[in-house]
């Protein structure tokens, strides 16, 4: 029997990304009200916790700093 493993990559952005997400971003409970916008997400965990929406993840891949990305 094959064990899953998990994999968690990560990997930097320019602060400007950063910025636009943080002035875009709505909290979990305006999800469903802003459906194109990022959500705020794991408030209590850690800052600039972000969950994007389908569309936005060739944005995201467009921001990617080359060479800074790592596996955990």
């Amino acid at each position: 029997m094959r064990t899953p493993t998990t994999q968690i990559k990560t990997f930097q952005v320019p602060t400007s990304y950063v910025d636009e997400l943080r002035a875009a971003s709505v909290p979990e409970s305006m999800a469903r009200q802003f459906p194109g916008s990022p959500i705020v997400v794991d408030v209590n965990k850690a800052v600039d916790q972000f969950g994007l929406r389908s569309d936005k993840f060739d944005d995201l891949r467009a921001h990617i700093i080359p060479g800074s990305g790592g596996l955990w």
